[in-house]
């Protein structure tokens, strides 16, 4: 592999380390009977989009000879450990989190963009940032806040 291949696998298993981090956020809520039904299909249709994601990111590290990660990012693997010990406590973080993993699922795709190839790039403008796009807004739609579910 060469330098230019390094770097855009590198960069692309950041982008699927992001992937991988959100499918197991929705997942933990999809799991969670104090998730609000009312945000279960926005979060039923973001895990389907982040795991299509994230097999596509795994194809593409491949293809390139690399090899594509596992596991998520260890940060928001606290913060989700954390936010599950709180909405088991009754406060409602998960949700927001993954809001906010949403917005900072944009930035981690502008952030890499200068490590990818030409083939990643196209990859990365035509098929997944506007599905990130479209992630995101689903969660905006939601008006999920910060709350204790006792609130509710």
């Amino acid at each position: 592999m060469n330098v230019s291949d390094t770097m855009t696998v590198q960069a692309l298993n950041a982008l699927l380390r992001g992937e991988l981090t959100a499918v197991a956020g929705y997942k933990r809520a999809l799991s969670d009977p104090k998730t609000k039904v009312e945000y279960l299909p926005a979060f039923e249709e973001c895990l389907g989009s982040h795991t299509r994601r994230v097999r596509r990111l795994q194809s593409e590290v491949v293809r390139r000879g690399g090899i594509p990660v596992c596991t998520m990012a260890r940060t928001w693997r606290l913060l989700l450990t954390v936010a599950w010990a709180f909405q088991v406590a009754g406060m409602a973080l998960l949700s927001p989190l993954l809001r906010m993993l949403e917005v900072i699922g944009l930035r981690r795709y502008d952030r890499v963009w200068g490590r990818l190839d030409d083939r990643a790039r196209q990859l990365v403008s035509w098929e997944l940032f506007p599905q990130q796009v479209l992630t995101r807004q689903s969660m905006l739609l939601t008006g999920i806040v910060w709350k204790s579910t006792s609130e509710s």
